[in-house]
């Protein structure tokens, strides 16, 4: 798999309006403890996620 220029570009221009969509729908409605909360689901996630082979297959 290969990310092309034009690919990377696309990317680049679309991530500050995916990043503010993520932050005013997912984030800001949330409490400090369910930030909290989250944040720990996340660190597990991530956890398992590192702890598998990789789906990309070149």
């Amino acid at each position: 798999m290969v990310l092309t220029p034009e690919g990377r570009q696309v990317i680049a221009e679309a991530a500050p309006r995916h990043v503010g969509a993520v932050r005013r729908l997912c984030i800001e409605p949330l409490t400090p403890e369910e930030l909290r909360a989250f944040a720990c689901v996340a660190d597990r996630i991530v956890e398992h996620v590192q702890k598998q082979p990789s789906p990309i297959h070149d």
